[in-house]
C-alpha cells in the first residue's frame, strides 16, 4: 500500500493538546485539530459542535437553494416538497447521527433547522405560534431527534449482531486504561442509548438480546416514545 504523505494528517483526541512526531520516512506528518473523513469531522477534542455545526450548514445551503425556485411556489403540491425534504434535506441534515451524543443545546439547534423547512412547507412562521409538534403532526412526519434515535438503535442493534472479530465492534467495546480524572465524566455515546432505552422501559441486557431478532427490533425501534 502506496501512502500519499501529503494527504496524510495526524490527530491525538485528548482533552489535553498532546503533541506527536510521526514520520513518513524523512517528512513529519502535519498535526491537525480536526480531520473530514467520508463527510464527517472529527475534533481532536472528542466534541461534535463542529461536526453539528457542519451538517447544519449544509443543510441550510440545501435549503436557501431551493426556498425561491421550489418551496414557495405555490403551485408545488405539499407531498412533493414533503418528499424533497425526506429524501434530500433531512438526510444531509441528518448525515452520520447514528453515532451523535448530542447535548440539549445541540437538539434545539437541530430542531430549528428541521423546523425552518417544514414551517416553509405547511406555509407558517414563527408568528403564527403553533408549536412544532402541531406543525409535524399536520404534515404527518416524525421530529429529527426521533429519526437520529431509531438510527442510532439500528446502529446499536448492528453493533451488537458483529462477530467479535470485527475492528469496529473491538473499538466499542475497548475499556480505557488508567486512572480516571476527578470530576463528572464526559457523556457517550453508550450513555446516550442507555436513555433511549430506559424511557421506552427496556434495559441495556433485554435490548442487547432482543437485537439479536431483526424483525423484533426493527418493531422496537419503529415505536420508540
Amino acid at each position: 500500500m502506496a501512502i500519499n504523505k501529503d494527504k496524510t494528517k495526524a490527530m491525538v483526541v485528548a482533552r489535553d493538546n498532546k503533541q506527536i512526531d510521526i514520520r513518513l520516512g524523512n517528512l513529519r506528518i502535519q498535526q491537525v485539530t480536526e480531520f473530514k473523513y467520508l463527510g464527517t469531522i472529527t475534533d481532536s477534542n472528542g466534541k461534535l459542535d463542529r461536526e453539528i455545526n457542519a451538517s447544519i450548514s449544509a443543510a441550510a445551503g440545501v435549503y436557501m437553494s431551493l426556498k425561491n425556485g421550489f418551496i414557495n411556489k405555490r403551485e408545488v403540491s405539499r407531498k412533493t416538497k414533503l418528499a424533497v425534504y425526506k429524501s434530500i434535506y433531512l438526510p444531509t441534515l441528518l448525515y452520520g447521527s447514528e453515532t451523535w451524543k448530542l447535548s440539549e443545546k445541540q437538539k434545539s439547534k437541530i430542531q430549528a433547522a428541521e423546523m425552518k423547512f417544514l414551517r416553509r412547507i405547511a406555509g407558517k412562521t414563527l408568528l403564527d405560534k403553533i408549536r412544532n409538534e402541531t406543525i409535524r403532526q399536520e404534515l404527518n412526519v416524525n421530529s429529527a431527534i426521533r429519526i437520529i434515535e431509531q438510527s442510532q438503535l439500528r446502529w446499536f442493534g448492528h453493533l451488537n449482531r458483529m462477530g467479535e472479530n470485527r475492528q469496529v465492534k473491538k473499538v466499542w467495546e475497548a475499556r480505557g486504561t488508567g486512572k480516571r480524572r476527578v470530576g463528572r465524566p464526559r457523556a457517550d455515546w453508550n450513555g446516550t442509548i442507555s436513555r433511549i432505552l430506559v424511557r421506552n422501559n427496556t434495559s441495556w441486557q433485554q435490548a442487547s438480546v432482543r437485537c439479536r431478532d431483526r424483525t423484533e427490533w426493527k418493531s422496537f425501534i419503529r415505536d420508540i416514545k
